[in-house]
């Protein structure tokens, strides 16, 4: 079966290394189509395949107690080695490989949230496409994966809204548009024409926010803005909804104790 071109991004390139056998390389592919055609999304697919990889080009992936004596000595965070473990695991399951499972605790961190103003720098360097996309983002708390499967009929400009096919494990929701972001949306929709999905895939987001921030970081002498991630903009959201719902409290507080 041959390799489907969408597997080849730049996170599978190790794929091509000469440091990993090539029947190595093979039940890699094999596992990624597997897992692909299994139903996993295929972001997922292809980070699973990057870990897999990082530990082909290191030890033999067909002695399981190697691969666990490397996980267990990588100076990484437990996170990154709960990563090489869930990747390894699909790969034995695939390829009936006999291991047992390490368990590693997950380190969860507390993100820290930039301000408007420190997002809208970045969002002012990108282009008319990425600047009208980060500010869906930004405005909607969307998953970059969930934007980029939001079609034309799933906006409906009367109502300024914008519906949202959860995944993940995350809801399905209708979101209203403020009025500023209706227009630049209308003005996006038109110049990208009539193609179903407007929206990039959610790996060209990522790379143009990287480029983007850069780019501004070095305009204006700022290293902080290369600390702040493309999740942020989701995170940054999630943290004023909540800011509003405890201003709503505390207001119907205040109005109970008046009362």
């Amino acid at each position: 079966m041959p390799i489907q071109p969408r597997l080849r991004a730049p996170s599978t390139r190790l794929l091509y290394s000469s440091n990993i056998n090539a029947d190595v390389k093979g039940k890699i592919i094999n596992t990624l189509l597997k897992l692909k055609n299994n139903g996993l999304e295929e972001q997922t697919v292809k980070v699973i395949g990057f870990y897999l990889k990082h530990l082909a080009v290191n030890v033999d992936l067909e002695n399981p107690e190697r691969v666990k004596e490397f996980i267990a000595n990588r100076n990484v965070s437990s996170g990154f080695k709960g990563n090489l473990v869930k990747a390894y695991n699909y790969y034995t399951l695939i390829n009936n490989i006999v291991w047992e499972r390490p368990r590693y605790r997950w380190e969860q961190n507390k993100p820290k949230i930039p301000s408007e103003d420190t997002l809208n720098k970045i969002i002012a360097a990108s282009g008319w496409k990425y600047s009208v996309v980060f500010t869906l983002l930004k405005d909607t708390g969307a998953m970059p994966i969930e934007l980029s499967r939001v079609s034309l009929r799933d906006i409906d400009f009367e109502r300024e809204t914008i519906t949202l096919r959860g995944r993940k494990g995350h809801a399905s929701r209708t979101i209203k548009l403020k009025p500023n972001v209706v227009a630049m949306l209308k003005t996006y929709i038109a110049k990208m024409g009539s193609a179903e999905y407007p929206f990039p895939v959610a790996g060209q987001m990522t790379k143009a926010w990287v480029k983007y921030k850069q780019r501004q970081s070095q305009k204006l002498a700022d290293p902080e803005l290369l600390q702040i991630r493309l999740y942020d903009l989701r995170h940054y959201q999630a943290c004023r909804i909540l800011s509003d719902e405890r201003r709503s409290v505390h207001k119907a507080e205040t109005r109970l104790e008046e009362a």
